[in-house]
Order: structure tokens, then sequence, then C-alpha cells
């Protein structure tokens, strides 16, 4: 009856629907007897080809490494799979091996994210490619600007233009779209890469950042992909230049002292966030042309949050 109701809904259905498919492991199992054949092939046709008939999936299991079709197994339908979300895991195993897919470095992911994830709550993984940059640069002058720019926008696919170095641009990439936590539309500091890589102790393994954001400034700069340049006060450049748990200490003028952090700091993001969000209700920002796929080494991006 499933095999015949999935066969149905491929066939005939042309309007955009979600399907959810709990306990996905007992449909799709890795172990396939062979009285299932014809159902993995409509559940494959369905995972792997639905979107070109309006249908979208989302497979839901407590084990992925049971369910044949998740992303890292044999048919794997992880280059269709824009993101993932985990709740708790009970046996980290059930995602942490190569095998299951969802080789998501256990040590960090799990200790830091998964275990402190409340009843109903989840943390979001895999890839979101609609992703924005922000990053933070030496300030220039241009007569179209009445301030100096110190900070421009991009979207995150920018880094794969070919004036930008790579793989270099390539490996950032990944990190803004690859890393936990991201959201669509989601707009990421250079600064917020910087801790989620140990402090910048792991820039080595991405690549030359100030080299990168020199060749996008010039993209910008140059009209060869849409952005937002920035003149940002010196405090709101300070707190969006530093880590998401900064905390900076502010002399003002009359003697008196307070202190601004990651509240402040997250304040100013969510305006800038809202601001491209209204750039972008005219149509997605152009990240350039002739853009290069990112680099498929590492498996991987490191991602270790610095701790003090």
């Amino acid at each position: 009856m499933m095999t015949d109701f999935l066969q149905a809904l491929y066939r005939v259905n042309g309007d955009p629907l979600h399907l959810i498919v709990d306990e996905a492991d007992l449909l799709a199992p890795q172990r396939l007897p062979k009285d299932m054949l014809r159902l993995l092939g409509a559940m494959d046709d369905v995972v792997h080809r639905g979107r070109a008939h309006g249908l979208g999936v989302t497979l839901i299991t407590q084990r992925p490494v049971d369910c044949r079709l998740m992303p890292g197994s044999r048919k794997s339908a992880g280059p269709q799979t824009h993101g993932r979300l985990l709740a708790r895991f009970i046996i980290a195993s059930s995602f942490a091996s190569k095998r299951s897919g969802f080789d998501l470095q256990p040590t960090h992911v799990v200790s830091l994210e998964l275990n402190s994830l409340k009843i109903g709550a989840h943390l979001v993984v895999g890839t979101v490619s609609d992703v924005y940059l922000l990053a933070l640069h030496e300030p220039y002058h241009a007569p179209e600007h009445r301030v100096p720019i110190n900070a421009t926008i991009v979207h995150a696919r920018t880094l794969l233009h070919p004036l930008v170095l790579q793989p270099d641009g390539g490996r950032m990439y990944r990190c803004l779209t690859e890393f936990p936590g991201r959201t669509p539309g989601c707009l990421i500091p250079l600064s917020t890469l910087t801790f989620e890589l140990d402090g910048g102790g792991l820039w080595p393994l991405i690549g030359d950042w100030e080299r990168v954001v020199e060749d996008i400034v010039s993209l910008a700069r140059n009209r060869d992909c849409d952005a937002m340049p920035l003149g940002l006060p010196q405090l709101q450049a300070a707190l969006l230049g530093g880590g998401p748990s900064m905390v900076h200490e502010v002399h003002d003028t009359n003697g008196t002292r307070f202190q601004v952090g990651p509240a402040e700091r997250e304040q100013h993001l969510n305006e800038l966030s809202g601001h491209v969000h209204r750039f972008a209700a005219d149509g997605p920002f152009w990240p350039g042309d002739n853009l290069g796929a990112p680099p498929r080494e590492p498996g991987t991006m490191p991602y270790r949050p610095y701790r003090f």
C-alpha cells in the first residue's frame, strides 16, 4: 500500500507539497529484504527526484545509520539534502560514524551543542546556501560614499568567484554554509568564523582570510557582485569585529565607564540583517559570474568554538 501511495504521489502531484516520513529507516532500511525493492525504488524517486514534481521531503529517524537514504549511505540522498536537524542523541555513535553520513566531530558538536538541547529543540547542520558574510576591513574613501567604508556585506557565494583567492574562498564558503546553527538568510560576521575556528587557531587549515577579504572588497568596488558597503561607527565596528562572547569596556568623554558585549553585538547584527533582507526582497544578491564549485576536501570543515 505504501509503495502504491508513493508511486501515485510521484506520478500525479503537481502542486507544492512537503512529505514528512517518520521512522524512515523502516521504509528504507540498510538491510533490505527482497520484497521491499519496489518500496525502496518509490522512496528513492520521491527523495531524489521529487523536487521536479513539487515534492519536498523530510526524513525522520532515531538512528540515521540504519536508514539507506540518509546522507553517506550507498544510496544517499546527500546531494539533494539542504540541511539536517539534529535532536538529542542518546548514543553518539548513532550519527558520528562515517557510514551514517553524520561525521560531525562529536567531541565538539555533541558536548557543546547536542547535549544541551531541550526537548523539541534541534540543531541545524548541513549546507544552508543562503548565507551572507560581513567582513570588516581597512577603511577606504570613495566619491559615492559620504563616510569611509570599513565593512562590506556580500552573499556567501561571492567567495566562489574566480577573482577570489581559491581554494581559500571556497573553504570559507563551506564554513559559512556548513557550520552548525546556520539558518537561511543569516548574516555571519568574519569574527564569528574566527570564533568558530578556535579563536583563529584553525585559520591555517582554511586559508588566507585577509587576502580573501581584499578580493571581495575589490569585487564590490568594481561592481562585479552585489554588495552592501558600510561605514560603521567605532563602537559598532568594535562589537562586530570582535567575537560573539567578547565584552568591551567603553570610556565616555564625561569620565564614566560602561560595558557592552554579546547583547549589543546581537542587536547591531539584527539591524544589519534587516537591511540585508529588505535589499534581498527586491531580488537576490548577485554573487558575480563564472562561480566555481567549493572544494571537496576536507570532508568535514574544522569546527571548534573558542572557549576562554
